[in-house]
């Protein structure tokens, strides 16, 4: 007499991210294939909806241990959650670890000095540009007769969030003429 067991679903486990930059990071998962070839995939996304399914680089599993899975996600914006899961499929169907999270590491803000504007013998407008990198930023135009500045102004506006490039300016008055 003979018989074949049924295939079962794999055993998944999503493992935290490891090597978290700005704009990358390692996803992690452990993955018992149970007998039956199976397909290594992560969800992946800003909010547990995922949108993005990335295969794994191991993948497909064979065999009856657990064995590690990864994938290098890169591109991604600085100062960001980021969810992700891992999810074996085989022909029984998916099975899927647990939600994992991580952030991304922020940056500095992107500055850039452009020239001023409006130059009159009293009067100037100075002028910038600004990308928070997905942060709060306060923003400060340091202006005078040398490299040394020695003045401070506010410009508006003064706080920029986000992660898009926003000018910035302030009217100085009151100069001297030469």
């Amino acid at each position: 007499m003979t018989f074949t067991t049924s295939v079962v679903l794999p055993t998944v486990f999503t493992n935290a991210a490891n090597g978290v930059t700005s704009s990358g990071a390692t996803l992690n998962g452990t993955i018992n294939p149970n007998n039956a070839t199976t397909t290594a995939t992560f969800d992946f996304g800003t909010s547990t909806a995922y949108g993005t399914v990335y295969t794994a680089a191991q993948s497909p599993l064979t065999g009856n241990s657990f064995i590690g899975t990864t994938y290098n996600v890169t591109g991604l914006a600085p100062n960001t959650v980021y969810w992700f899961r891992a999810n074996g499929t085989n022909s029984a169907g998916t099975a899927s670890g647990v939600d994992a999270m991580f952030i991304t590491t922020a940056v500095a803000p992107t500055v850039v000095t452009t020239p001023a504007t409006a130059i009159g013998t009293t009067f100037a407008t100075l002028n910038g540009t600004v990308n928070a990198n997905n942060q709060s930023s306060t923003v400060t135009i340091e202006w005078g007769l040398t490299t040394a500045y020695g003045n401070t102004v506010t410009p508006t506006p003064s706080t920029i969030t986000g992660y898009t490039v926003t000018p910035v300016s302030f009217n100085l008055t009151g100069l001297v003429n030469n």
